[in-house]
């Protein structure tokens, strides 16, 4: 089942970002507390959403989203600031992203950016978001200040 995630959800939602992070991400640190003040604010505000894919109750991929207006030229937007899978298949699925995708569009949405790892699922990731329309448009770096 897909469904809007509601602000008791974000609570489960960053136990699994984080066990996704840590898997995943080489850079930077993850403070579930943080995630769930921040996106407890933002759908608290309305300007953003988590859409969940349960099985049988329990959450298995989400994808966060933020409704801003592109800064270069006013477009109404939206970016992916998290996309989390409990299982392998994940984005191959395509339900949750289809579903984001019949969304993000009823909204009038003109822009949909979703920034993916630099993991070794990128040239697999990258080649599904091409199949669905999408361009590369930014590649960014971190670095981490002490």
């Amino acid at each position: 089942m897909i469904r809007e995630a509601t602000i008791n959800d974000v609570i489960e939602c960053g136990k699994l970002a984080e066990e996704f992070y840590f898997a995943r991400n080489k850079a930077g640190e993850f403070n579930s507390q943080c995630f769930i003040e921040f996106w407890g604010k933002i759908l608290a505000s309305g300007q953003g959403t988590i859409y969940m894919r349960e099985v049988d109750g329990v959450p298995r991929e989400a994808i966060g989203i933020i409704y801003h207006p592109n800064p270069y030229n006013g477009k109404p937007c939206a970016s992916s600031m998290f996309w989390f899978v409990t299982e392998s298949q994940g984005l191959a699925a395509g339900a949750l992203f289809e579903h984001v995708l019949v969304v993000v569009e009823k909204e009038g949405i003109m822009e949909f950016k979703i920034p993916l790892l630099l993991d070794e699922r990128l040239v697999r990731i990258g080649a599904f978001l091409k199949q669905h329309g999408f361009d590369v448009s930014d590649l960014t770096y971190m670095k981490e200040i002490k």
